[in-house]
């Protein structure tokens, strides 16, 4: 189980999401958000074709690469598209 996905920011210019022990900037979880979006056509209720989809995407920042290749890979995604589900730290 992972812990809740959390935004640390000690700037205006310096935001990241946390989700467990892995951090990543507030720009590339906006263009993960939106190829998220891009896959409308996939049900959300399918995370793991979702989350598939966008790793294949040659858009997909670097820094959730590894990401698309780990065990919590659908989980993590998941977490970081859907920003009702995080807590802010300031």
């Amino acid at each position: 189980i992972l812990p809740v996905t959390k935004c640390l920011c000690n700037t205006v210019l310096s935001c990241c999401f946390q989700v467990g022990d892995r951090s990543f900037p507030l720009e590339a979880v906006k263009q993960l958000k939106e190829l998220m979006n891009m896959d409308d056509h996939i049900s959300p209720h399918l995370a793991e074709t979702r989350a598939a989809s966008v790793c294949a995407n040659p858009l997909l920042p670097l820094v959730f690469r590894p990401v698309c290749q780990g065990r919590e890979r659908d989980q993590v995604l998941y977490k970081l598209a859907h920003p009702m589900r995080l807590i802010y730290l300031i």
